[in-house]
């Protein structure tokens, strides 16, 4: 086999450096020490002394003390439950012989109101309701200066946006139509309608009373209610006054509830025109 590489150095290879004995000695004990820095030998580690339980010898007195120790332990556990389980079915049975308790019922408030709403009025009711609406109706016109004394139980005169009398001589109150019903100034005139009315009409024996019904009763807070019920219609047609818009709109829906209103009316007409119908023309004029 050849060799690839000369084994002699040719005349052009470069020289290795001319090295003493001393200096090659010197080079191998550096080689050495560096060789055992980088690869130190394997330390061996101690062998560690005998656990101290592996020498420890347990009594056996002591061991059978500690089994009857947790014996006696558990079966105080189980007394124990067996106490609780018995007190339990104990008051189950004494809670389904006792007697049932009665729900407490809440107490509903009593409403402050009597004749606010016609729903579920008696005949009586509804008469008597109507004529304090009038009542209110007509004082509130009267101590705003829409209508004066001598008027004061007539029903015509549903125009708020009359000036006030001249001929009144008492205090003239104001509503504030650009305000709402909670307005201080409304208020203010809602609380003195009802208190005039009140104070003639609440006394069946007052010589004011004028309803006809004594044994109806109603609250100061309907009369309130009434008051701001006009208050509300009287600022819808101050605000048509002042408003075009609001005025077309209003129009608009006056046009609508009286044709509503006329086929009511025709309708009812009709009906009452049947019987007359039959007798007349031997048939019935639904079919």
């Amino acid at each position: 086999m050849a060799h690839l590489f000369p084994t002699t150095s040719g005349p052009n290879d470069p020289s290795g450096p001319q090295l003493s004995p001393e200096q090659w000695n010197y080079a191998l004990f550096q080689f050495l020490s560096q060789s055992q820095t980088m690869n130190p030998p394997p330390m061996q580690l101690p062998t560690p002394p005998a656990s101290a339980s592996s020498q420890l010898v347990l009594d056996p007195m002591l061991a059978t003390q500690s089994k009857q120790s947790t014996e006696s332990r558990l079966e105080a556990l189980e007394q124990e439950i067996t106490r609780l389980k018995a007190e339990k079915r104990a008051t189950e049975d004494d809670s389904e012989n006792a007697p049932e308790k009665k729900r407490r019922k809440r107490k509903q408030k009593t409403s402050p109101y009597v004749l606010k709403l016609s729903a579920g009025l008696s005949e009586e009711q509804i008469k008597v309701r109507k004529l304090l609406m009038q009542k209110v109706k007509n004082e509130g016109k009267r101590i705003t200066g829409r209508l004066s004394d001598s008027d004061s139980d007539s029903d015509d005169g549903d125009d708020e946006s009359d000036p006030p009398s001249s001929q009144a001589t008492h205090t003239m109150l104001r509503y504030n139509f650009a305000a709402t019903v909670t307005h201080a100034d409304n208020i203010k005139v809602f609380d003195r309608i009802a208190d005039l009315v009140w104070t003639e009409q609440h006394d069946p024996a007052s010589s004011t009373y004028s309803l006809g019904h004594p044994n109806v009763s109603f609250t100061r807070e309907d009369l309130i209610e009434f008051a701001k019920t006009n208050f509300r219609s009287w600022k819808s047609k101050w605000k048509g006054e002042r408003y075009p818009e609001v005025r077309r709109k209003q129009e608009k829906a006056a046009q609508k509830d009286r044709q509503v209103l006329r086929r009511k009316e025709l309708k009812a007409n009709r009906l009452k025109a049947v019987p007359d119908f039959k007798q007349k023309f031997k048939r019935d004029p639904i079919c």
